[in-house]
C-alpha cells in the first residue's frame, strides 16, 4: 500500500527541461522534411543534433543559417564546431543578410 501513494523520484535537471520545452516548444526550421528528421515537430530546446555528411555538403552552412534563425528570435545556442572553421564574420555575414543586423563598420572586429 505504501508503494502505491510514494512520491515518485524526480531530479531537478529533469524537471528543467521538461517545463523548458512546455514553455519554448519546438522551433519549426521552415523545412518540411528536415522537421521530420529531427522527429516531426523541428528543434526543441535543450536537444542536441549532430550534423553528419560529406565534405562541402553545406553542413556548416545549415547549422550556421539555423542557429543565427534562432539566436534572432531571442532563443540561446550552442554551437560547437569541433573542427575549427567556424567564423564569427560567417554569422554576422547571415544575420546582415537577412536584415536582423546592421552592416560591420569599416575596420570594426567580431573577433
Amino acid at each position: 500500500l505504501l508503494d502505491q501513494h510514494r512520491p515518485v523520484s524526480v531530479s531537478g535537471t529533469t524537471l528543467f527541461w521538461d517545463r523548458a520545452q512546455k514553455r519554448a516548444g519546438a522551433w519549426r526550421t521552415g523545412h518540411r522534411d528536415l522537421d521530420k528528421i529531427l522527429g516531426g515537430e523541428g528543434l526543441r530546446p535543450g536537444e542536441l543534433v549532430e550534423v553528419c555528411g560529406e565534405a562541402g555538403a553545406g553542413k556548416s552552412m545549415l547549422c550556421t543559417l539555423l542557429a543565427t534563425r534562432v539566436a534572432s528570435e531571442g532563443q540561446g545556442v550552442l554551437y560547437l564546431d569541433l573542427t575549427g572553421s567556424a567564423s564569427p564574420l560567417r554569422f554576422y555575414d547571415v544575420l546582415v543578410a537577412s536584415a536582423d543586423a546592421p552592416p560591420l563598420e569599416d575596420g570594426a572586429s567580431l573577433a
